[in-house]
């Protein structure tokens, strides 16, 4: 059997259909990305969309072409076999018709509307690959190397071994932790370049108005409760603290849209404040307030010059048990022991409430840190409608596995949190800054829940963990740095939906494939036998001459006239 044009051109829309359904499919399951970052802008998607639709309307017309030339030959089987039967005639010219778009809709749907639906899904072609190419906004994902503090002492908090009489002056920001030989745990909570020092200029970052929403705004990023205490290198842009992720922003600044890794965060409050300890004032102005803890291990006070006469506050702490652990006290006459009341929830009373009153609270920052998945979402608005949050999802919808432990395991990070109070407390200035957010403004009743902290019960203990945990995400400088490995993502334009649906795309390359092929099929076979087809009605020229030889040939063999195609 001899190969014409019109085969090599149907075996060509063969494979071409084959091959859109197959770049569909591929597309949808990969939606490759077309940029590096970033959408494409207006002139690099017209021209895009351009150069697709002029190939896609090349394919669609071959294969279009290649089925009308198919359903011409299927017609030329027909007239072959109808031997001049009128019925058949008519019948077959009808579909001669629809085959070459000659026919009106009516007819083509009355009749041949398998042919008349054939030309419109293989019509649709074009459709399913304009559609399945589209460039779409989509994401990528990097690979990301953060460098945080990995846990190990620093000149701000370290292990010392002194000798057995050891006094470090009337310093006593200290955890005694062996004997044999004499060690200490130290904290130094006056250098200027230790973390203890940012507590009284973050105290107004502190959220007290909706901290369910978020706990607070550090460097215009607002911290989810979720991920208090998280190092500032985790979302620092500024370049104070030279982090990985004002490199990442440089990079590829408004397309990144957030950044993922997993990280050690505060995940309960250290601090439990009540009513609580034993207040102690002499009669005279000069002699000391002082208060001391219920089991009588802990006593803090200073001397109050003006006591009868103005409002008095105490306040301190002791550090004792493991390194993390400790005491702190607060003691207020006046208008303040109202406030400190108030603080924990407590009725402060009528106006002329002068009574002293005392509030003991126990730190704990031995169990409160843990590794989870932090991301710092920049471009999205899902996260309590806040486009910039540091957020961590609830365990185990993220499973998170530490990058490293600490030699020291928890303590520099427990001893930074127990002492972060340093420099409110011992000061009645500090604790007038302290009242304005437990308050939030109004110190006439307590303020309620919602909190930072869920195992909060008033306010005074959601502010102190609050600020420990701020104080704590300052723990860089001096700071032995590790990397932390994650995930960032990246705007960019990809080719394609990326979604499953997109898969249904390929039912009008399917359907022309199948017609091509089952067409190819049925009229190879009488391909060879040319007696059997002995006009192509697709050739003008062909028609005229068995137009003419027909009429004797039919006349004399059956009797009767030939119909003429002319």
């Amino acid at each position: 059997m001899t190969l014409e044009v019109g085969d090599l051109f149907v075996f060509l829309a063969i494979v071409l259909s084959i091959a859109v359904i197959a770049t569909i499919a591929a597309v949808t399951a990969v939606s490759p990305a077309l940029t590096d970052q970033g959408y494409y802008t207006t002139g690099q998607h017209t021209a895009y969309i351009l150069c697709c639709t002029v190939a896609a309307t090349l394919i669609t017309s071959l294969i279009t072409s290649s089925i009308r030339n198919l359903w011409v030959r299927y017609v030329d089987v027909r007239l072959a076999k109808s031997r001049g039967s009128h019925t058949q005639i008519n019948e077959i010219n009808s579909q001669w018709r629809t085959a070459l778009s000659l026919a009106s809709i009516a007819e083509s749907l009355g009749h041949h509307r398998w042919v008349f639906l054939s030309y419109l899904i293989t019509a649709l072609t074009t459709t399913s690959i304009l559609t399945a190419l589209a460039p779409t906004p989509g994401t990528k994902s990097i690979d990301t190397a953060i460098r945080i503090p990995n846990g190990d002492a620093t000149f701000c908090a370290k292990p010392i071994e002194v000798g057995a009489d050891y006094t470090y002056g009337t310093d006593t920001n200290y955890w005694n932790m062996s004997s044999d030989p004499p060690k200490i745990f130290w904290v130094d909570d006056v250098a200027g370049e230790c973390p203890m020092q940012f507590a009284v200029p973050l105290l107004g970052d502190i959220n007290t108005e909706h901290p369910d929403q978020y706990a607070y705004e550090d460097r215009g990023i607002k911290v989810h409760s979720s991920a208090v205490g998280a190092s500032i290198a985790l979302y620092a842009f500024d370049g104070l603290f030279e982090s990985d992720v004002s490199i990442l922003l440089a990079d590829y600044g408004n397309n990144l849209l957030n950044v993922g890794q997993c990280a050690p965060v505060i995940i309960r409050n250290p601090f439990v404040c009540r009513r609580g300890g034993i207040v102690n004032v002499a009669a005279n102005q000069t002699d000391k307030m002082t208060v001391t803890s219920d089991d009588g291990t802990c006593t803090i006070g200073q001397t109050q010059e003006v006591y009868t006469i103005e409002p008095g506050v105490e306040s301190g702490y002791c550090l004792n048990g493991a390194v993390g652990q400790g005491t702190l006290l607060l003691g207020a006459s006046n208008y303040y022991a109202n406030v400190l009341s108030i603080a924990v929830g407590d009725d402060p009373g009528p106006e002329s409430f002068r009574e002293p009153y005392s509030v003991e609270c126990t730190i704990d920052a031995t169990s409160v840190f843990d590794w989870r998945w932090i991301e710092l979402s920049l471009q999205n608005v899902s996260q309590n409608g806040y486009d910039k949050i540091l957020f961590s999802e609830a365990l185990p919808d993220s499973p998170c596995y530490p990058e490293w432990t600490s030699d020291q395991g928890w303590n520099v990070s427990a001893a930074i949190v127990a002492t972060a109070l340093s420099q409110l407390v011992g000061y009645q200035s500090g604790f007038d800054f302290l009242s304005k957010f437990i308050c939030n403004g109004d110190c006439s009743q307590p303020r309620t829940a919602p909190w930072a902290f869920e195992e909060s019960e008033n306010a005074l203990e959601d502010v102190l963990g609050l600020i420990s945990a701020m104080v704590l995400s300052r723990n860089t400088y001096n700071a032995t740095q590790w990397y932390v490995y994650g995930t960032a993502e990246v705007k960019v334009t990809r080719m394609g939906s990326g979604r499953l649906y997109g898969l249904f795309l390929v039912i009008p390359p399917l359907i022309a494939t199948i017609i091509l092929l089952s067409l190819a099929i049925v009229t190879s076979k009488y391909r060879h036998r040319q007696k059997v087809i002995p006009v192509k009605t697709s050739d003008m020229k062909g028609m005229l001459r068995w137009s003419d030889e027909s009429w004797h040939t039919n006349e004399e063999e059956y009797g009767e006239p030939s119909y003429h195609l002319i």
